[in-house]
């Protein structure tokens, strides 16, 4: 293996992190907090939750329908 190569992603194995969704009408973020989400649309993204809805502007109500625990950050 090049000198190049140990450094890459792809020259090392990895096991990807594994998602467990919520439904969030079924169970509640346990404290306020990021979390990964999906809304109506199926739009995934990262988004605040602060023990009564979700979003960074008090203003802006999403419609979530799952969250799940941010992933690990890498090594």
């Amino acid at each position: 293996m090049s000198k190049e190569n140990e450094n890459c992603n792809f020259a090392k194995p990895m096991l990807a992190p594994v998602i467990y969704w919520n439904r969030f009408n079924q169970v509640l973020p346990p404290e306020d907090g990021e979390y990964l989400v999906c809304n109506n649309d199926g739009v995934i993204r990262v988004s605040y939750y602060n023990g009564d809805s979700w979003g960074y502007l008090a203003s802006v109500k999403e419609n979530i329908t799952h969250w799940s625990m941010l992933p690990e950050l890498p090594l």
